[in-house]
C-alpha cells in the first residue's frame, strides 16, 4: 500500500465516523422532539378536557336556573326539577349523573345561601 491509498482510507474512515456521529446525534434529537411532542399533546388534551368540563358545567348551571324559574311558575317540586335538569344536561353535555348531581348540589347550595355564581 502506498501513501495515497492510506490517506484515502483514513479520509474515508474520518468521513464515515463523522456521518455516524451526525446520525446518532440526529436520532437522539428526534427522540427528544418526539418526547416533547407527546408531553405537549398530553398537556393540550388536559387543557381541552378542563375547558370542555367548564363549558359542560356552565350548561348544567344554566339548566338549573332555567328549571328553577320554571319551577316557580309551574310549582315543580325538587325531584321534578332535579330530573329535568339531569335529563337536559346529560343530553347536552355527556356528563355522568353523578357529576351532574354534584354540580346541582353545589349550585343549589349557592342559590339557597343567596350567593351568585
Amino acid at each position: 500500500m502506498d501513501k495515497t491509498q492510506i490517506i484515502v482510507y483514513a479520509f474515508f474512515l474520518l468521513i464515515s465516523v463523522g456521518i455516524a456521529f451526525i446520525a446518532i446525534k440526529y436520532q437522539e434529537h428526534s427522540k427528544e422532539i418526539l418526547a416533547y411532542k407527546v408531553k405537549e399533546e398530553a398537556r393540550a388534551e388536559g387543557l381541552l378536557e378542563i375547558e370542555n368540563y367548564k363549558k359542560a358545567r356552565q350548561i348544567v348551571i344554566d339548566s338549573i336556573y332555567k328549571f328553577e324559574e320554571l319551577g316557580k311558575q309551574f310549582a315543580y317540586d325538587g325531584i321534578t326539577k332535579h330530573s329535568l335538569v339531569t335529563e337536559e344536561a346529560s343530553k347536552l353535555t355527556g356528563l355522568s349523573e353523578e357529576e351532574i348531581f354534584n354540580i346541582i348540589k353545589a349550585t343549589c347550595g349557592l342559590i339557597n345561601s343567596n350567593k351568585t355564581l
